[in-house]
C-alpha cells in the first residue's frame, strides 16, 4: 500500500509558498503550511512530516530556532530539512548545514522544480508526469 508523504513548508512569503505547494501537490505529496516560527514548531510536532522546507527569516521565531527545536526533540532529530532562503552568509550556511541532515538552498539560485526533485529523491517518490 502506498503512503502519501507529507512535506511541511515553513515560509512567510505567500506567493512562493503557494507556488511551491502547487508543485509538491502536483508531484503527489501532501503539503502542510506554517508562515511563522511559532506555528512551525507546533505543526512539525503535530503533523510528523517526512521532510521540512524551511526559511531562515520568519516572523516571531526565526528558522534557525525552528531548526534547533527540530534537532533537540527525539521524534524529529533525524528529520530531513531543506533550508530555502535568501540568507547567504557563510556563517548561516555552516550553522544550519553542520548536522548532515540539513541541505541549504538559496531562493534566487534554486528553481522550485529543483526542490521538488530533491524532495522526491529523498522520499523515493516517482517524478510526476506533469
Amino acid at each position: 500500500m502506498y503512503t502519501i508523504k507529507n512535506v511541511i513548508i515553513i515560509e512567510d512569503d505567500t506567493p512562493l509558498t503557494n507556488a511551491l505547494r502547487e508543485k509538491l501537490e502536483g508531484a503527489g505529496l501532501q503539503v502542510t503550511i506554517a508562515q511563522d516560527g511559532v506555528t512551525a514548531i507546533t505543526k512539525v510536532h503535530e503533523v510528523n512530516p517526512d521532510v521540512v522546507i524551511l526559511d531562515i527569516v520568519l516572523p516571531q521565531v526565526d528558522g534557525k530556532e525552528v531548526l534547533k527545536n527540530i534537532r533537540n526533540h527525539e521524534d524529529t532529530k533525524d528529520l530531513p530539512v531543506f533550508v530555502l532562503t535568501n540568507v547567504a552568509d557563510t556563517e548561516s550556511i555552516c550553522e544550519v548545514s553542520e548536522d548532515g541532515k540539513t541541505s541549504y538552498f538559496l531562493k534566487v539560485n534554486t528553481p522550485l522544480e529543483e526542490i521538488v526533485k530533491r524532495v522526491q529523491a529523498l522520499l523515493q517518490v516517482a517524478p510526476s508526469k506533469n
